[in-house]
């Protein structure tokens, strides 16, 4: 049986893959922009206040 850390680990490992798949394809749209501070800012701040 799994223990509660193995589980919550394992839950933090899949959601962190999910996130980095979201943002890859977030920040594709922006082209050589991308790497940009005022451009990742602006991702973090959609992603912070539930903008879509």
């Amino acid at each position: 049986m799994e223990k509660p850390e193995e589980k919550h680990a394992e839950f933090f490992q899949e959601l962190s893959k999910e996130l980095c798949k979201i943002y890859k394809e977030q920040i594709q749209g922006f082209g050589e922009q991308a790497n940009q501070p005022s451009v990742l800012s602006e991702l973090l701040e959609e992603g912070i206040n539930g903008k879509q």
